[in-house]
């Protein structure tokens, strides 16, 4: 999460929190089309503590992310007051508020880790070998993957009561998106219609 956005997190606000490959850019988009103010918080920064607009800030993002950038034409207003504001980042380091409500998208460790070098790969310029991506991790997160997943995890889960935790797996939010997306909802304590659902 860009460190700006960090001093912007209000109180009603909801943190999305996947670790990189798991599938938060898809979740985004369908919270979107739900008609919820949703944020990059990595590419993206918020304009204040609760204004529900923001800047996209690559140009690369936006032309890959078109809901994103249509995201305030599809929803002049919303309807809810509250933003859901993705991370990658360990909840040690954005210092989730413990009263504060988190998502939390959970892909198995071994997809999410290959997708997140792959993405490495095409968008990152990444120079390393599977084998010592897996041994060695990347400059910015010098541990092998699978530790940083199983502390990611483990750091969100352990900080944030479970009460203001919904856990969401993409397997599940695959196969059975609108029995996933109503659990969604009744976390949030918001309605949707069936028309929007579907």
């Amino acid at each position: 999460m860009n460190p700006d956005n960090l001093k912007r997190l209000g109180k009603n606000d909801i943190i999305l929190a996947g670790y990189t490959g798991s599938g938060a850019a898809w979740v985004g988009c369908l919270l979107v089309k739900l008609g919820f103010f949703y944020l990059d918080g990595y590419h993206e920064i918020l304009h204040d503590k609760v204004l529900q607009r923001s800047t996209i800030l690559p140009v690369k993002r936006r032309e890959r992310l078109k809901v994103y950038q249509n995201r305030d034409q599809l929803h002049a207003t919303y309807r809810e007051s509250f933003r859901i504001i993705k991370t990658h980042l360990y909840a040690e380091t954005v210092g989730a508020d413990p009263h504060i409500r988190v998502l939390v998208l959970v892909r198995d460790g071994r997809d999410a880790i290959i997708s997140y070098y792959h993405w490495l790969k095409n968008f990152a310029n990444l120079n390393h070998s599977l084998d010592s991506f897996l041994a060695l991790g990347t400059p910015t997160d010098p541990i092998p993957p699978a530790r940083a997943w199983a502390r990611f995890y483990a750091g969100w889960l352990g900080r944030i009561p479970a009460s203001k935790v919904c856990l969401m797996r993409f397997e599940d939010m695959r196969a059975a998106p609108t029995t996933e997306i109503l659990r969604l909802l009744g976390f949030m304590n918001v309605q949707r219609t069936q028309e929007e659902i579907n």
